[in-house]
């Protein structure tokens, strides 16, 4: 960090990551039982890859005199993955086997700055929030090939993909008495380009613009009891291969949510917060990356219930337990038919943690 004034910081980070791993993959049990491996065993050793990736961001904040605040982001990262699959062995090519290398290095542009400001009038408090920027994404030789022992026999997919997002938003944050408005608008323009690297035709790049809206209300009672419904509409965004293939068909399908619920604290030392939720996509995308497609499966609903609960048990020792209840389901199919492949119906997580002030902190 440093300091120009008073007002005005600048901030920078950098941060490295890698990584290498061997895989012994999925493993029948026939094999196991047979005595052919053992349970840490596989079947081809060669599994597994490498990963990294490395990120620079530098931020440059202003606090003006009135009292706003005006913070501008400039990122770039850089990431490698390279991956090295055997799902099915030998079951489509007897002789040299089903091995897959998945692959691409790409380059990660960003950038945002955002403005915010506060007022005051009486009883009445308005706080709002302006921001603009983009991101780029450049990954080349993104590819989906073949391989005997990591070695590359014969590629199946391979090319180059472009994809800029623009991007502006405001959110107004208005508090009167008990109840707090939050309301918000977000336009959203995409670009796509794809060159195929195995083709020598080139399909037209592609563009959409989307908006999207998001209306939340909170009521706090007293100190113990808070209402709150928020609804917003997104967006599911899709892969930039099938964006130009498809020539720019549902490149950005929408989604639409809401929450219904409720934050209590029965007990000094016990908050609680419930909450329904529903959400509807317009289309749901499935990447299948063994095969480098990108499969559309419909119009889907999912339909939930959250329970949160924050336990403070002594000055230092917190505990907390999480609990989603989700129904999955497709839209226009017959029941019994509509349930949705690997979507989780109940999910929850959960700890006991220990914070100080000062020294050692941890949980579990």
């Amino acid at each position: 960090n440093y300091a120009f004034s008073d007002r005005t910081q600048l901030s920078a980070s950098v941060s490295s990551f890698t990584s290498r791993w061997d895989a012994s993959g999925q493993v029948p049990d026939r094999a196991v039982e047979s005595g052919l491996i053992d349970r840490f065993g596989s079947i081809d050793p060669t599994e597994g890859g490498n990963t990294e990736r490395h990120n620079v961001s530098l931020t440059l904040a202003h606090r003006f005199h009135k009292g706003a605040n005006w913070e501008n982001q400039a990122w770039y990262s850089r990431y490698r993955f390279n991956l090295y699959s055997n799902f099915t062995f030998f079951a489509n090519d007897p002789v040299n086997g089903d091995g897959i290398n998945q692959a691409e290095g790409r380059n990660l542009f960003g950038y945002l700055s955002r403005l915010k400001q506060q007022y005051d009038f009486n009883r009445v408090q308005l706080n709002s929030l302006y921001a603009a920027g983009f991101r780029y994404d450049a990954a080349s030789d993104s590819r989906l090939s073949a391989q005997v022992k990591r070695v590359v026999t014969g590629d199946i997919k391979r090319g180059d993909i472009r994809e800029a997002n623009v991007f502006a938003y405001t959110q107004q944050q208005l508090s009167i008495g008990k109840f707090l408005f939050d309301a918000g608008v977000r336009v959203d323009h995409f670009a796509f380009r794809y060159t195929d690297r195995l083709s020598a035709v080139q399909l037209p790049s592609q563009q959409s613009t989307i908006v999207s809206p998001k209306l939340n209300i909170q009521f706090t009672l007293n100190r113990q009891l808070q209402f709150f419904v928020k609804t917003g509409k997104g967006f599911h965004s899709n892969d930039t291969r099938v964006v130009v293939e498809n020539a720019g068909r549902d490149i950005l399908p929408a989604a639409y949510g809401a929450d219904l619920g409720f934050i209590v604290k029965p007990s000094k030392n016990l908050l609680l917060t419930v909450a329904a939720w529903y959400l509807h996509l317009d289309q749901e995308f499935v990447y299948v990356g063994d095969e480098g497609v990108v499969e559309p499966s419909g119009k889907t609903r999912r339909q939930g219930l959250d329970v949160i609960a924050r336990y403070q048990v002594t000055d230092h020792i917190f505990a907390n337990i999480n609990l989603n209840f989700t129904r999955p389901r497709a839209v226009g199919e017959p029941k019994g038919a509509d349930y949705i492949l690997l979507a989780p119906t109940f999910t929850s997580v959960g700890g006991l943690y220990y914070k100080a002030a000062m020294g050692f902190n941890g949980g579990f």
